[in-house]
């Protein structure tokens, strides 16, 4: 995401369709979308707990500036309620990519 001037945020997505065999009768449907960013990353230690609900990386933060540390968690039940899968891999000092996966 780069932000372009007051409240505006521009983000680099990537979408991909794939096809898996689930099993030698049955073919399965994919979507996978990607949302990348070059910010600062999120340090290892933390990744495992960033879909918790109420949790915040950056402590600091007043919920008036960095909310209330539930929207990843929302995320998390909105993909995996359908049965898709959201991971993430982050670089500290590089940035962060969000991978959603959603059967079709």
């Amino acid at each position: 995401m780069t932000r372009v001037g007051e409240g505006r945020i521009e983000m680099e997505t990537r979408q991909e369709k794939i096809m898996v065999v689930d099993d030698e009768e049955h073919i399965v449907e994919l979507v996978e979308l990607y949302l990348a960013d070059t910010g600062q990353g999120i340090e290892p230690e933390l990744l495992p707990r960033i879909f918790e609900r109420f949790y915040r990386v950056g402590k600091s933060r007043s919920t008036r500036r960095g909310g209330a540390g539930l929207g990843l968690s929302i995320c998390k039940e909105l993909v995996e309620t359908p049965g898709g899968r959201i991971r993430v891999e982050s670089l500290p000092g590089k940035g962060t990519t969000f991978t959603v996966t959603l059967p079709l």
